[in-house]
């Protein structure tokens, strides 16, 4: 195949997402996630069906993987994991809490349970950047949105100082909401003062069922998130910061991610109400029928409009989406 052919032209534009663990250790009350509830009949996708998917993936001309909560550390082959991935040769984002990093750890959210102590210095070599959460500038606010850790803000200050001290970079995550929205400029003055690089400030966006039935208290418009960013950014430049400040709108997310749940559930989100589009499981023939159904989506330049998409919910994670696909374009 020529290289101006090359199907990863346009699957390549989405990010690829592996939410492949099935507990967390804090309580997002604006999770995103469609959890699978892998961790009740262990059947959580293993590293090896991961592994066929990431590479088959590569072969279409994808470079980065990054992986999500439910929380990565939480899986105890998380090592064996980031290693395989690596050695693909592609690049490894993880987003986690990090509450492991510091000390055996509890995980409360989708299966109770202990996980053992992750060295940081264990993930040398095989990812290029950490995102640590940090919603606030305080435990108050900080914990809003994440709950269930009575220490979050000043847990997540030690987890970015111990890791940056291992060598690794660490991007700051910080979901803006009704609950942080008017109270950024105190979260990049803490910022500012620790070792990192990058911080990206997401809109909150109504998908997963948490974050779905509790829209009415976390929406912000994308006014509202404009003028919240364009002031950091100003105090950003005025302040010669040399963290890289960036804004990531519901519009810039939209359709813009492939994500894959802990059963091994793909789906995308559409952007509001938890309308998604669910492409199949990635254990059947190695992904392929997934990544089939995403370029045939893509290169077709659909726009995915919410009244044609899959609403994900418990009674329906089995149906499939072939009925899915639009018609030829005109």
């Amino acid at each position: 195949m020529s290289k101006n052919n090359h199907p990863g032209d346009n699957l390549s534009r989405r990010s690829i997402i592996l939410n492949v663990s099935p507990s967390c250790f804090v309580a997002c009350v604006g999770c995103y996630n469609n959890f699978a509830d892998s961790w009740r009949d262990k059947s959580t996708v293993k590293v090896e069906e991961i592994l066929s998917f990431v590479q088959n993936a590569k072969h279409r001309g994808h470079t980065k993987i990054t992986l999500g909560g439910g929380d990565p550390l939480s899986r105890p082959d998380i090592i064996e994991l980031l290693g395989g991935i690596r050695n693909l040769g592609l690049k490894v984002h993880l987003d986690t809490v990090g509450t492991a990093f510091l000390a055996d750890a509890n995980t409360i959210f989708h299966g109770k349970g202990v996980v053992r102590q992750v060295d940081p210095a264990s993930l040398s070599g095989l990812v290029d950047l950490i995102g640590i959460p940090l919603d606030g500038a305080n435990q108050e606010t900080a914990s809003l949105f994440r709950r269930g850790r009575p220490d979050l803000f000043a847990e997540q200050v030690r987890i970015i100082r111990l890791l940056t001290s291992a060598g690794h970079q660490v991007c700051v995550n910080t979901v803006v909401s009704q609950y942080n929205v008017d109270r950024l400029v105190p979260l990049f003055e803490c910022i500012s003062a620790l070792p990192i690089k990058e911080w990206q400030l997401f809109q909150f966006m109504p998908i997963g069922p948490l974050g779905t039935r509790n829209q009415e208290k976390l929406w912000i418009s994308e006014p509202e998130f404009q003028a919240a960013v364009q002031e950091i950014q100003l105090l950003n430049q005025e302040r010669g910061s040399q963290i890289l400040v960036k804004p990531k709108s519901i519009n810039d997310r939209a359709g813009r991610y492939l994500i894959v749940d802990d059963s091994g559930m793909a789906w995308s989100p559409t952007g509001l109400d938890n309308n998604v589009v669910r492409f199949g499981s990635i254990r059947e023939h190695r992904g392929l029928d997934v990544l089939d159904l995403v370029e045939y989506l893509d290169r077709a330049a659909t726009q995915i409009d919410c009244n044609r998409t899959l609403r994900l919910d418990a009674g329906r994670r089995n149906a499939p989406l072939r009925d899915q696909r639009p018609g030829p374009t005109p």
